[in-house]
C-alpha cells in the first residue's frame, strides 16, 4: 500500500488504530443495539459493516477513505464482537468468565486463520 500510494508507514497505520477505536469504544452503544433490537440484526448489520469496511480498504485511493474505510469496519466488528460476547455471558452465566475467554479466543483464532490467505491475496 505504501508502495502504490507513499502516505507512509505511520499514515497507513492510523488507519488501523482508527478501526480500533471504534471497534472498542461503540461497544456500549452496539449492546443498546443489541437490546433494543436482538442479536440477529446488529451481527447482519455489523458483518456487512465490516464487508463494506474492507470493500472500501481495496478501492481506497486518498488516505481519506483509507479512514472512513476503517471507521466502517471498526463499527461492524465492534457489532459481531460486541454481540458474540454478550450473549455467550447470557448462555452461560454460571460460566461467565470461560464464555467471554472463548469467544475472545474464537474471535481472535478466526483474525489468525485468515491472515495467511488474506496476505496471499494481497
Amino acid at each position: 500500500m505504501d508502495n502504490k500510494h507513499h502516505w507512509g508507514q505511520a499514515a497507513i497505520q492510523t488507519a488501523f488504530t482508527i478501526f480500533i477505536v471504534t471497534e472498542t469504544w461503540l461497544v456500549p452503544v452496539e449492546g443498546w443495539l443489541v437490546d433494543k433490537f436482538g442479536p440477529r440484526p446488529v451481527v447482519m448489520g455489523g458483518a456487512i459493516c465490516a464487508a463494506l469496511g474492507w470493500i472500501i480498504d481495496v478501492h481506497a485511493s486518498s488516505l481519506p477513505m483509507l479512514y472512513a474505510a476503517a471507521v466502517i469496519a471498526g463499527v461492524g466488528a465492534g457489532c459481531v464482537y460486541g454481540t458474540c460476547v454478550g450473549t455467550a455471558l447470557k448462555w452461560f452465566p454460571d460460566k461467565r468468565g470461560l464464555a467471554a475467554g472463548m469467544t475472545a479466543a474464537g474471535f481472535g483464532a478466526g483474525a489468525a486463520v485468515t491472515v495467511i490467505p488474506i496476505s496471499n491475496m494481497i
